[in-house]
């Protein structure tokens, strides 16, 4: 998954660049770097959120009535973060 990615990529990369050989490019920037992998994560996990919604969502409008079940929307304690719906 992308998160891990950005793990390891801050796990080997930013936490060691001060001990980095020169063969590694050093970042005259690591904050600002920093803080774009976080809003990348945030806006894939978003992103990811949206297709789970989506596919509850289809499967019970294409299921649903089949198998006469439904699965239960995702439920979030944070209000800011939408769950997609077709009500």
């Amino acid at each position: 998954m992308l998160s891990d990615f950005f793990a390891e990529f801050h796990k080997f990369y930013l936490e060691n660049i001060d001990n980095a050989s020169d063969s590694i490019p050093r970042l005259k920037n690591i904050e600002g770097v920093r803080n774009k992998i976080i809003a990348i994560s945030e806006k894939t996990m978003d992103i990811v959120g949206h297709v789970i919604d989506f596919r509850i969502e289809m499967q019970n409008k294409i299921l649903g009535p089949i198998l006469g079940k439904s699965i239960p929307q995702r439920e979030l304690g944070d209000d800011s973060v939408k769950v997609l719906s077709l009500k």
